[in-house]
């Protein structure tokens, strides 16, 4: 339980940077894709690494994660995979 209001903004996350290059290849790795990456140069102003912190959330027992990278991107896949076979029922 909560020991502080929730009010204002809180970061949800894992607190542990995900390159792109990460996420591309879990998500490959997981759909059994075998499209190849395409690089491009950074544009002006690109963010070139973000992490946000979740210090907030665990200090005060409001939220921790569960998931790893592989199992919350494992499940998304297959809710959207299930979700698509619902309407094409339709």
């Amino acid at each position: 339980a909560a020991t502080t209001p929730v009010t204002g903004a809180w970061n949800i996350g894992t607190g542990r940077a995900t390159s792109v290059n990460e996420l591309w290849h879990q998500l490959r790795a997981l759909t059994g894709s075998c499209l190849q990456a395409q690089y491009r140069p950074a544009r002006e102003g690109e963010i070139i690494r973000s992490c946000l912190s979740v210090r907030r959330c665990l200090e005060n027992g409001w939220w921790q994660p569960r998931y790893s990278l592989e199992e919350g991107l494992r499940e998304t896949l297959e809710r959207e995979s299930s979700h698509r076979g619902a309407e094409d029922a339709r």
